[in-house]
């Protein structure tokens, strides 16, 4: 078939009982120094500059199982506690989106990754209040300040698989607490047979992103497409 579309945690504390009558208060009181503890976080890449669709990028992220056919930017179906394909999805700023023609694409956004900052999955009460949300969990994103920075990418690999993609940020019209920022990328993927012989992809996409931030507020305009054929053997 060719696809196309444009537990509880348990905490216990213990009282251990010394010898009756106390401990005597000449008995000078021990202090323990201090330990500093440091460590990257579990998904601390989330930001590398790359052009990853949010599917790739969502794979390892914790408390989230993307369950993929055909390779992370063909077909991705997304899974919290458990939740089938239809009780998942992203939402972006808390707006939940829903893809018209099935759940199975609840995952696919045209944007890159490094849009946005680390994503939070919510669930519970925390999806009740941050989120329109989805039945069971959602992926929650919010776009990053805008920065200075361009790149170009290219890649070759097995199957005739071929990777094309640039970005352009730019930060102007700083004025005091208010700064603009404009976004500008594209990328083209395409692979012979990606895990079946007949599974072909080829990806187009490419869009902008204009921001205002300033103290205590932010306004993001974005306009992005992408046309994807993919075979789903």
């Amino acid at each position: 078939m060719r696809t196309r579309q444009f537990g509880w945690l348990c905490l216990a504390a213990c009282v251990l009982a010394g010898p009756r009558g106390g401990i005597s208060g000449d008995e000078a009181a021990v202090e323990l120094s201090e330990i500093s503890v440091t460590a990257p976080g579990l998904y601390s890449d989330w930001l590398v500059w790359k052009a990853d669709s949010i599917g790739s990028a969502l794979d390892g992220l914790p408390g989230l199982i993307l369950n993929s056919q055909g390779g992370s930017s063909v077909q991705n179906d997304l899974s919290i506690r458990g939740s089938s394909f239809s009780e998942a999805g992203l939402a972006i700023g808390g707006l939940a989106l829903r893809h018209p023609q099935t759940e199975h694409f609840n995952a696919e956004l045209p944007l890159p990754a490094w849009l946005f900052r680390p994503p939070d999955v919510l669930t519970g009460m925390e999806q009740a209040i941050g989120s329109s949300g989805h039945i069971v969990g959602t992926v929650n994103l919010e776009f990053a300040p805008a920065s200075d920075r361009s790149h170009v990418d290219m890649g070759l690999g097995e199957r005739g698989a071929n990777r094309q993609a640039m970005a352009s940020r730019t930060v102007f019209g700083k004025e005091g607490d208010l700064q603009a920022g404009l976004d500008v990328f594209a990328d083209r993927e395409a692979v012979q047979g990606v895990d079946y012989d007949d599974n072909d992809l080829d990806r187009a996409g490419g869009g902008a992103h204009f921001q205002v931030l300033g103290e205590g507020q932010q306004t993001d305009l974005v306009l992005a497409g992408q046309a994807k054929s993919f075979g789903a053997q």
